[in-house]
C-alpha cells in the first residue's frame, strides 16, 4: 500500500470519526445546582431496589469512616467531600454528587498535588 493511500485512508477515517462523534455526547456538563431526584411511591415497598433508595440520599450517613460492600455494590459510611476547588485541582461534574470519601483518601487528595509540585522542583 502506498504511503499516499495510507495517508488518504486515516484522513476519511478521521473525518468520520469527528462526524459521528460531533452529533453524540457521552459525558453531560453537569451543574453545580443539582436538582434532587423525585420522591419514590413507595419507598417502603421491599421490591424497592437499594440503588433507588441510596441515590436519593445527598449526604452520607453520620458514622465511622468505613466502606460497606464491594466497590461496584456498596456504600460508603461516614464519607467526607472532597472541596469544590482547591489550588492545583477542581470537581467536575459535580451534579453526579461523587465527590465523596473516605476522609483519609480526602485529605490525601488535599495534600497530593503540593507535595508532588514541591517535590518536584520549581522548574518542573
Amino acid at each position: 500500500m502506498t504511503q499516499f493511500r495510507l495517508a488518504f485512508l486515516l484522513a476519511r477515517s478521521a473525518v468520520l470519526l469527528m462526524a459521528g462523534c460531533g452529533a453524540l455526547s457521552a459525558q453531560d456538563l453537569g451543574t453545580v445546582d443539582p436538582k434532587p431526584l423525585p420522591a419514590l411511591a413507595k419507598p417502603g415497598d421491599p421490591n424497592t431496589p437499594a440503588k433507588e433508595l441510596f441515590g436519593r440520599k445527598p449526604t452520607p450517613v453520620a458514622m465511622v469512616a468505613r466502606s460497606i460492600g464491594y466497590y461496584t455494590h456498596g456504600c460508603l459510611a461516614g464519607g467526607k467531600a472532597l472541596p469544590i476547588n482547591g489550588k492545583t485541582w477542581q470537581v467536575m461534574r459535580l451534579s453526579r454528587n461523587r465527590n465523596w470519601g473516605h476522609p483519609n483518601l480526602v485529605d490525601f487528595m488535599k495534600n497530593w498535588p503540593t507535595r508532588c509540585h514541591r517535590l518536584a522542583g520549581p522548574d518542573f
